[in-house]
This record gives structure tokens, sequence and C-alpha cells, in this order.
């Protein structure tokens, strides 16, 4: 097989609309803030950006990770760079903001010991 039928046939795996390749390039499974409507980023950060979001390979997988972030309401969502669309593949609760631990109503005791 000679050099120009190796590249050609390279070029037709990674620009055929099966390709592993071309799904990845334009399709992304990622986790967005319910509320700011921002994407979680590989440093753990939030961008408005979804083309900068972080990768994942699957809903379940994605599920998992923002279980475990600091965020309230999360969504999974598929996004179609290609398009510009958004697909809500889930939703759920993360641990909460961080400012959440410290908002919560103090606890009241059993018993109260009045001295006068």
């Amino acid at each position: 097989m000679d050099r120009i039928s190796v590249i050609a046939r390279v070029y037709r795996q990674v620009t055929s609309p099966i390709s592993p390749l071309y799904i990845l390039n334009y399709m992304h499974i990622l986790i967005e803030n319910h509320e700011t409507h921002e994407f979680l980023t590989v440093t753990g950060k939030w961008t408005k950006n979804p083309l900068q979001g972080k990768l994942f390979p699957a809903t379940a997988i994605a599920f998992r990770a923002a279980r475990q972030e600091q965020i309230g309401k999360f969504n999974i969502v598929f996004y179609i760079s290609q398009t510009n669309q958004f697909v809500n593949l889930d939703h759920g609760r993360g641990v909460g903001t961080p400012d959440t631990a410290t908002n919560e109503a103090p606890s009241t005791p059993s018993s109260v010991n009045v001295s006068m």
C-alpha cells in the first residue's frame, strides 16, 4: 500500500461519522451547575464555555463525579458543538457548596438549664 493510500484511509476513518474520533470532536458529556449554567473544568473550576468543560466518557461516570463535587443541583448534559445544542441526560445533587455547612440552622439543645 503506497503512502497516499494510507493517508486517504486514515483520513476517511477520522472524518467518518461513525468514527470515535469524529464523535469525540463534536459530542461532549459535561457536568453543568443547575443554578449558574456553568460547566465543570478539568481543574475543578467553572466556565460558561462548554468547550472548556471536562469531558466524560459516559453519563454514569459524570454522574458519580458530580455527586462528589461542591455543588448543589447539577445536570449531566450532552453537548453537540457542531450545532451548539444541549441535551439533558440526568440530574442530581452534589455534596453542597462550601457555605452550605456554615449556613445551617444551629442545633437546639435537648434540655435548657436556666439558673436565676
